[in-house]
């Protein structure tokens, strides 16, 4: 995107394209997003895993897509500081997702996170 000005406009121009995503696949492993990250497909292999978010607030209005891609185990989502999802701490109780191919969504809002 560019933006030039003269003396009575200003002008705004972009080119088409697409963004690629960061997504991050796991395998039998527990993870921390960064915040170039965008997404995880896990993998659990025969245990339960954690995948744990960055600060909030040093991450606002940033979106993270989780999809949990086998049958087995649970996929956990932790953030740091008690910081919340809907309202529940889940840094003492990070978020559970337990059924295969179950996708989440989430965005980083006021120093909290909410699924969207």
């Amino acid at each position: 995107m560019s933006i030039t000005q003269s003396a009575d406009k200003i002008t705004f121009a972009s080119t088409a394209g697409v963004a690629l995503s960061n997504i991050q696949y796991i395998s039998g492993a527990n993870f921390t997003l960064l915040s170039s990250h965008d997404g995880v497909f896990l993998e659990n292999l025969g245990a339960n895993r954690t995948v744990t978010l960055p600060d909030a607030t040093s991450v606002p209005g940033k979106i993270y897509y989780f999809k949990k891609i086998d049958a087995g185990n649970i996929m956990y989502i932790k953030s740091v500081l008690s910081q919340t999802l809907d309202g529940v701490n889940i840094d003492a109780s990070p978020f559970a997702v337990s059924i295969q191919f179950e996708s989440v969504t989430i965005m980083a809002v006021a120093g909290s996170w909410w699924i969207i």
